[in-house]
């Protein structure tokens, strides 16, 4: 089984109507991380993505421009290093989120370096 995750927050200009139903329309995501787990029913296969760009909600009678809010500064760290782990070290037997983490440990110790000397 293949399941799709989409993560992230929209700032939306009007408030949605309980009794309605939206369709939504994502513009682009960005595929962050496959999850793979196993069980006695089967293999379910997880694609975790994350709302790149604007997203329009329609309803029967109106649209709705939804636009993704800002990043923290931690979270925009996290995907530049991510998006270099996947332009050059992609398929290379480093996983990804050990990656992340030596990259960030790295930043530390330069971060302490500098202001303990």
């Amino acid at each position: 089984m293949y399941k799709l995750k989409i993560n992230g927050v929209l700032e939306i200009e009007e408030p949605l109507e309980k009794e309605k139903d939206y369709s939504i329309c994502l513009k682009r995501v960005a595929l962050k991380d496959i999850v793979t787990r196993e069980n006695e029913s089967g293999k379910t296969i997880t694609f975790i993505t994350e709302n790149q760009d604007i997203v329009t909600l329609v309803s029967e009678d109106k649209v709705i421009i939804a636009k993704p809010t800002k990043y923290s500064q931690s979270q925009a760290l996290r995907f530049a290093i991510e998006k270099n782990w996947e332009e050059q070290l992609s398929g290379s037997g480093l996983e990804k989120e050990d990656y992340y983490k030596k990259r960030i440990a790295d930043l530390i110790n330069i971060e302490g370096e500098i202001r303990y000397k």
